[in-house]
C-alpha cells in the first residue's frame, strides 16, 4: 500500500505537469488549506479553476489524502 505523498506523488506524475507546474500547483493547493474557511473538494476544484489549472483536478480521493498531510493543528484551527 502507497504512503499518502507516494500516493499524491503518483496523481501529480500522472496529470503530465511540468516541474514548475507541479510546484505551483502544490503551492496553490497549499494556499488554499491556509486561507479556506470552507473547505471542501467541491471549493478547492474551484479555486484550482479560477486559477487556470483546469475543470474538476482533485478527485475525493486525491482531497482525502492531500487532508491527511496537513499537521493536525491546522485542521483543528479550520474547523474552529
Amino acid at each position: 500500500m502507497k504512503t499518502v505523498p507516494q500516493a499524491v506523488s503518483s496523481w501529480l506524475e500522472n496529470k503530465d505537469f511540468s516541474p514548475e507546474e507541479t510546484h505551483g500547483l502544490i503551492m496553490d493547493i497549499h494556499q488554499y488549506f491556509e486561507m479556506e474557511k470552507q473547505q471542501s473538494l467541491q471549493n478547492l476544484n474551484r479555486e484550482l479553476e479560477s486559477l487556470g489549472w483546469g475543470i474538476h483536478l482533485v478527485d475525493r480521493g486525491t482531497y482525502e489524502k492531500l487532508n491527511t498531510l496537513r499537521s493536525p493543528s491546522v485542521q483543528h484551527r479550520r474547523r474552529s
